[in-house]
C-alpha cells in the first residue's frame, strides 16, 4: 500500500490540483513523478485546520482514500461527522505528537 504525504499549507490546492490533475505544458519535458490515481491513500496532516478540511473534501470528491491526523480524538470528533458520507474512504489518525511517533531514521 502506498501514500502520498499532503502537508497542509498555504499553496495546497494548487499543488493537490496541479499533480492530481497536471496542466498540459507547451514543449516541456515528461515528468519523472507519477501522476496519483484515484483510489489512491492520502495522508492529509493537520486535517481539522481550515485548509486540512477543504483538502479532505476536494481528495474525497476526486475519488481519493483519505487519512487524517489530528493531535486528538475529543476535539476532533465532528470531522468523522463531517465526512461520515465517505464511509470508509476517510479514517481519522490521532498523532499527539509526530516527534515522538517518526521513526523515519533521521
Amino acid at each position: 500500500m502506498s501514500f502520498i504525504l499532503v502537508e497542509v499549507g498555504p499553496r495546497l490546492q494548487t499543488a493537490v490540483r496541479n499533480k492530481i490533475h497536471p496542466r498540459p505544458r507547451p514543449n516541456a519535458q515528461p515528468d519523472t513523478m507519477p501522476v496519483v490515481q484515484p483510489g489512491s491513500r492520502i495522508l492529509v496532516t493537520g486535517g481539522n485546520s481550515y485548509i486540512g478540511v477543504g483538502a479532505i473534501r476536494a481528495l474525497l470528491d476526486q475519488g481519493f482514500a483519505v487519512r487524517a491526523t489530528v493531535r486528538s480524538k475529543e476535539k476532533n470528533l465532528w470531522l468523522e461527522d463531517l465526512f461520515k458520507e465517505y464511509k470508509d474512504k476517510f479514517e481519522l489518525v490521532i498523532v499527539e505528537d509526530i516527534q515522538k511517533v517518526c521513526v523515519c531514521g533521521f
